[in-house]
């Protein structure tokens, strides 16, 4: 049995483009994060698409009573998890910090910011996820 698929390229991608694979003159280069990025685009809907996709609990061991998020960032530099940490704490005033994980960098975020988070993420969870978030 053989499974394959076809990805296309269309220009209504192309504003992604910008943000993470463009550099300033619009040549493509590696994947990066761009200052500000978190304050400019970064809004509660996105924040739990993000916590669905790339987040979870800072612990899933059961005897862990505390509510930290982790979001892992595994493929940018530990700079790159630094400017994402900086804009949370600018956008949303969250406690968060860099953590290796891996041999690579996730971002942290203190249990005490779990009801501010879930104020802003609860509208736009899909219940499938909800074993994601530290309870």
């Amino acid at each position: 049995m053989i499974w394959s698929f076809q990805t296309i390229s269309h220009p209504h991608f192309n504003c992604l483009a910008k943000i993470f694979v463009l550099d300033s003159q619009g040549n493509p280069c590696k994947k990066h994060i761009k200052p500000n990025f978190v304050e400019d685009f970064l809004t509660p809907r996105a924040l739990a698409y993000w916590i669905m996709d790339d987040g979870g609990r800072l612990s899933y061991n059961k005897d862990y009573p505390r509510k930290g998020f982790s979001i892992n960032t595994h493929g940018f530099s530990k700079g790159q998890v630094e400017i994402l940490c900086d804009g949370l704490k600018a956008r949303y005033g969250f406690k968060c910090w860099v953590k290796p994980n891996k041999k690579q960098w996730i971002l942290a975020i203190s249990g005490h910011d779990h009801p501010k988070i879930m104020e802003l993420i609860v509208p736009f969870l899909v219940p499938s996820m909800y074993h994601k978030i530290p309870v």
